[in-house]
């Protein structure tokens, strides 16, 4: 898995950079990924994720993150390339996460765990969204939020976690 990574916040979020890598990684090991995909992930501000939900998406509000997937997982996923290394499968540029962080600050505060499991939590769940998932119907969201679970409990992370203190 290659994941980029921006913040075009002023937090420090260096000691978080491992835990969106872990969740992104883990989430596609349990759904059996065998391609190698590329994803990109930017942590933005209130103002720039309230934009950009809004030109995306008609909401005129704040939320914790947003996905943009750029592959349609109802059609088989062509990966193979002429000219392929052999062993090696071809990258496959699964989309866009974009994480807000001062929300998500707010979100482990409110629901009383720490900003690790939340900052996993927001991760596993738009990797989700890339691959496919979406919680718009009963079914689809408890398939989804079962799967979520699943992942955070893989890396050990679990609910109940007090808040982790404020950063810089």
């Amino acid at each position: 898995m290659k994941l980029y990574l921006e913040n075009k916040t002023g937090y420090n979020i260096v000691e978080y950079e491992k835990i969106i890598r872990m969740a992104a990684a883990e989430t596609l090991r349990v759904e059996r990924v065998r391609f190698n995909p590329e994803i990109s992930v930017c942590i933005v501000d209130p103002v720039e994720i309230r934009e950009l939900n809004k030109q995306h998406r008609g909401i005129d509000a704040v939320t914790d993150c947003l996905s943009f997937p750029l592959i349609d997982f109802t059609k088989p996923l062509q990966t193979k390339r002429k000219g392929s290394p052999r062993g090696r499968s071809p990258s496959v540029v699964l989309g866009d996460v974009i994480l807000c962080f001062d929300r998500a600050m707010t979100q482990a505060r409110d629901y009383d765990h720490g900003i690790i499991r939340e900052i996993a939590f927001l991760t596993a769940h738009s990797v989700l969204h890339l691959m496919g998932y979406d919680h718009e119907s009963p079914e689809a969201e408890k398939d989804m939020f079962a799967k979520q679970e699943s992942i955070l409990n893989n890396l050990g992370i679990h609910r109940g976690e007090s808040f982790s203190p404020e950063v810089n």
